[in-house]
């Protein structure tokens, strides 16, 4: 009973609703005014508010409004059907806050139906209004039905213009706001300053108002008829204006409770006041807060702040000077911001009266010092921002007395120490200290008496840890231990904890290594060192976790004294040997040792660099720890001799990587232990050298020229040796080899890997030891008079010009072809099919160190030439956003030839390299065997690692620019035309190419609201408002700035993440040496996943001149290293970029699309803190755009349409046909009278044409 009774209520309603809308239809007729367009997103979200202590439901309807579709250039006005809206909310019987928010897509004149309903009790609001154009007396059609509790106008102009013929127009002008109580506008476009003025043209005050935001203003001087006009206000924020003096506020000093028994949730006064740190405004008061953020306020010398405040903001006003009573009469102030200012100094008694003070920022100014007595008396602050200022010295005791501090910025000033006294060492509530990029030298020591401290920053610091040893004695036991341990009432290390590793982070500092020279001493004083110095490293290191990445740590002689100390911790059971510094501290030289834990590295193979006369002078000798023996270092000098003399002693020579061409017999390598020679030009070995080198310990020769060794090298009696990667020839000469090779196997490291040619054979011969003992043969000696001269003379002398002819043609055989095509047109052998299709003709890639010769050498000359070629170079045409490899690919396939570039930097770049031959590789398997045009600029065949490429190369298919007829061979290798082929002469549209290639063509579809989302930081402000907004706006592009477009009061990680999601592209600019702040990787990481999920170049990243890339992030390291990115100082930058965007023309923001989403933003501010942005929602469709067929289809496939046939009729007419059909079906899509119906919500759509009406009233 109780489903039929539901059932004809419906039915009831439904034929009302009808009623109602051709009603309106007719009366709307008469005005003229067409009914907007637009799509709709609902949503219930996180309740915000609370009556009598119990939650109130929120439910949000955003409208994203449009002209008609088929409106004339002269229409510029539409209206919303207020019933239709607010029945979509389906209200329930109890207390609901509801957010009315409606978009305009173009600044149209809106106008709203009257509804005749009661007044609904129940039902709070958020009003908001965006880029509209709208008469307070229309909204006030909606504030007859609900109260409007909060009033949001962004980007709209507020008129006074209704339209009688849509219902009863109020004559009070602000009766919308009788019961408001946050008021938040900005000055629209084209606006005149006194344009407040004009919109609250109230007869009355308007007593319920709290909380007032009026940004942008530009007001000069402060309008006086505010404070009578909203005697009651709590909150006053008016930034972005040109003020230069503060006005007068608070204009009262008590505290005011919510209207109608209402307060926050936990939700939103966590968003209201918990992020700003007051702890004390209770969840039913309004806030008091005085907001002048980027006004013109340089100077508050001779002002001072009165009255009752919570809050007082500052921030970006070129504050020069303040006086010492500045904020002496300010009550119960908890949040002062003075960031982004020119502060250079701060009275020491600035804050004394502050004793409520829990929030203060003095980032981004230009102090130099902080006095001990600045915070004497703020002993509740819980953070401090001190950050980006030039601060080279604090006090002593500047921070002792904060116990409840929380966070502490310091980075990114001139600090070179700090003294332990000046950290509050008492404090059991500080978490986290920031000190990186600070010129720090000592090691901060009082960081290790706070308790409850879980990470300090000190990346980027000049701390080397060369004086450990004394830092180790001068920690305070007393203090360590409060710090670490359990208790206090025993030194004893047994009741350290250590579960939870306290993080010092290091990274990018300047630790060396960790020396104790001092450790090993006999004396009383030194053993007395030692012992205090021991207990505190161990109970450091025990509770502490240091993070030395980036760090240059030098695993020579230095360390042997902390290894030794670990050691005998480890055998003392203090540590396992499997904590974090015996895995994570990792050497960086020398080169041997690159890598391996520094704790792991034995004292027998370090050893350190001492000054011996007799050291060569281009090299450097060292000692080795232990057995003092003598290492002489000419790695890589380019010496072509050995030394004359060397220092006395046993000796280690590194000659490798040099010129040397034969081992002379040197007295001195009489006393060599190891002698490294790989990588030389030695094709000799005399005699006389072996009676020298008979007992050298370990013999390299790996990587030479010789073809054979003396017989008498047998009698070496070295431990080790390399031969491997010498040009030994298998003969009767070394014959004995094989046998010796055979029998010293256990000596000689590489002897599978000796090689030998026999007879002819290709470079790489044979394995030595299997090569058969008869191919060891020598050819006799050869009788020239006999064989040769006799049958020369013989012989006629053109047959000897044939021969060196051939031989000519042979040795410069490209030379030859290259001229046969330059004077006689004749290409032989190697010229292209007929029916290459691709077009491009050549795809040029190199490094960018050598772009500017490229350009000239290369490219320009191509472009030069009569044939006109179609050139796709890599740092011009490459389309930015995408990896290299997608750009290479899609290039490869599109183009007749790849020209690569191989310089030092390119071969050196392994990644790039491998990427571009791997595609031409590709190529030149479907039988293009011309493809790949090798050009070596300064790299030599034997530099190329990559084994392909190098015996690609060996094969003489390459162009060396120092050789002659440079630009000849270039075009010889180019693909021939003739005349008539030279119609296609511009490089076609690559982004849509590597698009089309990753099968996401269509994914410029979806709905968006911007072009371009542009995340910059604050030092690049100035040139992106001033010149990439300007140039990009011009080109029609639809751009969101986070300062102009974000809307005040929203969280930023929800102004980011919609930010992205609802523009197709986003420019993200690097500069400095790193990103500002934690937003700016949260940007970056965003929007490279959005590249990387949707397959496309959404995320271009935009580098500037002082752009540090090796020291920032990985994440950012890594992406510009394999991402095409573009520098605002080249050239051609601006058409690049515009390369990379879609043309505007052809994406405008399309509210019809099938998939598109609207953004509803949130505008409030004060009072509301969240965003009423929904993601993942269905979308809905015009009812002229809807596809019957599909809705059919659909509907049919619900389960209980499995069970009961779904039966529908169609009533065809000029629109196509109303059609009519329902599956029960929970998240099913279904039409009911004339709307469409998404996942059980009511989406409001066109009316149905009149005969469409009647034939559902018929049924």
């Amino acid at each position: 009973m109780r489903g039929h009774a539901e059932g004809i209520t419906t039915l009831v309603i439904e034929l009302v609703l009808f009623l109602t809308l051709a009603s309106h239809a007719k009366e709307f007729g008469e005005c003229d005014i067409p009914k907007c367009r637009y799509l709709i997103r609902s949503r219930s979200e996180a309740a915000l508010l609370e009556r009598f202590d119990k939650e109130m439901p929120t439910k949000a309807i955003g409208l994203f409004i449009d002209l008609p579709k088929n409106a004339t250039a002269d229409v510029t006005e539409c209206y919303i059907n207020t019933t239709e809206y607010v029945n979509g909310f389906k209200f329930e019987d109890k207390h609901t806050l509801g957010v009315f928010a409606f978009h305009c897509r173009v600044p149209l004149q809106l106008f709203l139906t009257e509804d005749t309903r009661d007044k609904l009790d129940h039902v709070t609001t958020y009003l908001q209004i965006q880029t509209c154009q709208v008469d307070l007396r229309e909204l006030n059609k909606v504030g007859r039905i609900v109260d409007v509790l909060s009033f949001v106008a962004h980007g709209s102009m507020v008129k006074k213009e209704p339209k009688k013929c849509l219902g009863e127009v109020e004559t009070d002008y602000c009766a919308l706001f009788q019961n408001t109580t946050v008021l938040w506008m900005d000055k629209p476009p084209n606006a005149d300053s006194d344009y407040v003025y004009h919109a609250l043209n109230c007869t009355l005050p308007l007593t319920e108002v709290k909380e007032l935001a009026l940004t942008s203003m530009e007001w000069k001087t402060f309008p006086s008829f505010l404070p009578k006009l909203f005697p009651n206000v709590q909150s006053l924020e008016v930034p972005g204006s040109d003020l230069t003096i503060p006005p007068a506020f608070p204009w009262n000093d008590g505290l005011m409770l919510h209207s109608k028994n209402i307060s926050r949730t936990g939700f939103f006064q966590e968003q209201y006041a918990g992020v700003f740190h007051m702890t004390e405004i209770s969840k039913r008061h309004h806030r008091r807060l005085f907001n002048l953020n980027h006004n013109k306020i340089t100077s508050l010398r001779n002002h001072q702040f009165k009255g009752f405040l919570h809050m007082l903001q500052l921030e970006g006003n070129g504050l020069t000077e303040v006086g010492s009573d500045t904020f002496n009469n300010i009550r119960g102030l908890q949040h002062l911001d003075l960031s982004f200012n020119k502060l250079q100094t701060i009275p020491k008694d600035l804050l004394k009266n502050l004793t409520d003070l829990q929030h203060i920022n003095l980032a981004n100014n230009l102090l130099r010092t902080l006095d001990d007595a600045l915070f004497v008396n703020n002993n509740k602050l819980r953070y401090l921002n001190v950050a980006n200022n030039s601060i080279s010295v604090v006090g002593n005791r500047v921070f002792a007395k904060l116990t409840e501090l929380n966070v502490l910025h310091m980075e990114s000033n001139l600090l070179k120490k700090i003294a332990p006294s000046a950290f509050p060492i008492l404090s059991i509530t500080l978490k986290t200290i920031h000190l990186k990029d600070n010129p720090l030298e000592i090691f901060p020591t009082g960081i290790l008496y706070i308790r409850k401290l879980e990470k300090v920053y000190l990346q980027n610091t000049n701390i080397n840890f060369q004086n450990l040893a004394e830092l180790a004695f001068n920690v305070h036991w007393g203090h360590l231990i409060e710090s670490v341990g359990v208790s206090t009432s025993s030194s004893d290390l047994e009741i350290l904890e250590s579960d939870d590793l306290r993080t010092v982070d290091l990274s990018g500092s300047k630790v060396e290594n960790f020396n104790l020279h001092t450790f090993w001493g006999n004396t009383t004083v030194e053993k007395y060192k030692r012992n205090h110095s021991k207990k505190n490293l161990e109970a450091i290191f025990s509770h502490f976790k240091f993070i030395l990445f980036n760090n240059p740590v030098t695993c020579d002689c230095r360390i042997v004294a902390f290894n030794k100390f670990m050691d005998t911790m480890v055998a003392a059971g203090k540590f396992t040997g499997r904590e974090y510094m015996f895995t994570d501290w990792k050497c960086t030289w020398p080169s041997e040792f690159y890598g391996r834990p520094m704790l792991l590295v034995k004292e027998a193979d370090t050893y350190c660099k001492r000054d011996y006369p007799t050291c060569p002078s281009k090299c450097h000798c060292y000692e080795r720890s232990i057995s003092k023996i003598i290492i002489v270092d000419c790695r890589g000098t380019g010496m072509t001799d050995f030394p004359d003399v060397l220092p006395e002693g046993v000796l280690d020579l590194w000659f490798q990587n040099n010129n040397l061409t034969e081992v002379p017999s040197k007295l001195y390598l009489t006393r060599v232990r190891q002698l490294f020679l790989s990588n030389n030009a030695i094709n000799n070995i005399k005699p006389d050298t072996i009676k020298v080198i008979r007992n050298v310990g370990e013999i390299h020769l790996d990587s030479n020229h010789l073809a054979k060794l003396p017989v008498e090298f047998q009698r070496v009696n070295a431990s080790k040796i390399t031969l491997q990667n010498n040009p030994f020839t298998c003969d009767c000469n070394t014959l004995w080899m094989k046998s010796w090779l055979m029998r010293r196997r256990d000596v000689i490291e590489d002897v599978l890997e000796v090689a030998c040619n026999v007879d002819d054979e290709d470079e790489n011969g044979k394995l030595f030891i299997s090569v058969a003992d008869d191919q060891f043969i020598c050819k006799e000696d050869f009788d020239s008079m006999k064989h040769v001269v006799i049958p020369s003379v013989v012989c006629s002398i053109a047959i000897a010009l044939l021969v060196v002819c051939i031989c000519m043609i042979y040795v410069f055989r490209m030379e030859v072809k290259v001229l046969l095509y330059i004077y006689f047109g004749i290409h032989p052998f190697d010229k292209d099919e007929k029916d290459c299709n691709e077009e491009i003709d050549v795809v040029v890639v190199h490094s960018p160190m050598v772009t500017d010769w490229v350009t000239e050498s290369i490219v320009g000359y191509l472009e030069e030439q009569g044939q006109r070629y179609v050139i796709a170079s890599m740092m011009r045409d490459f389309v930015a956003g995408f990896s290299y490899q997608e750009n290479i690919a899609c290039m490869v396939k599109h183009s007749k030839r790849m020209l690569l570039v191989l310089s030092k930097d390119m071969v050196s770049d392994d990644d790039l390299l491998k990427v571009a031959w791997n595609e031409a590789q590709e190529k030149i398997k479907e039988l293009r065997t011309n493809y790949a045009i090798i050009v070596c600029y300064d790299v030599a065949i034997s530099e190329i690692n990559n084994k392909d490429l190098r015996r690609y190369v060996k094969r003489g298919r390459y162009i060396d620019v120092k050789k002659g007829l440079f630009h000849e061979k270039i075009m010889y290798s180019m693909p021939q035309y003739q005349i008539e082929d030279y119609a296609v002469l511009s490089l076609p549209d690559m982004r849509e190419y590597i698009l089309h290639m990753y099968g996401n063509e269509d994914k410029h579809r979806d709905v968006f609201e911007r072009h371009v989302f542009v995340a910059y930081s604050d030092q690049d402000m100035n040139y992106t408002m001033n010149e990439l907004r300007p140039r990009l706006e011009e080109k029609d592009y639809l751009l969101c700035l986070p300062d102009r477009d974000f809307i005040p009061g929203a969280s930023k990680e929800e102004n980011i993440l919609k930010a992205v999601d609802n523009c197709m592209h986003t420019l993200f600019i690097l500069s400095g040496n790193h990103l500002q702040d934690e937003w700016s990787l949260f940007t970056f990481r965003s929007a490279s996943e959005k590249s990387l999920r949707d397959k496309c170049n959404h995320l271009i990243v935009l580098t500037t001149k002082d752009a540090d890339i090796k020291n920032m992030d990985e994440e950012v390291r890594y992406y510009v290293k394999t991402h095409v990115t573009l520098n605002v100082s080249e050239a051609v930058f601006f058409s690049r970029l515009i390369t990379a965007l879609p043309q505007p023309n052809d994406y405008q923001p399309n509210i019809d699309g099938e998939t598109n989403f609207v953004k509803f933003q949130n505008m409030v501010n004060g009072e509301i803190n969240h965003s009423f942005v929904f993601e993942d929602e269905k979308y809905i469709k015009y009812d002229d755009e809807i596809d019957h067929d599909s809705l059919k289809k659909e509907a049919c496939e619900c389960s209980e349409c499995e069970m009961k046939k779904c039966k529908m009729e169609e009533d065809e007419d000029k629109e196509g046909g109303l059609e009519e059909g329902r599956c029960e079906k929970g998240e099913s899509q279904r039409e009911e009278n004339g709307k469409i119906v998404i996942d059980d919500r009511v989406s409001l759509v066109h009316e149905a044409e009149n005969i469409e009406l009647e034939n559902l009233k018929e049924k």
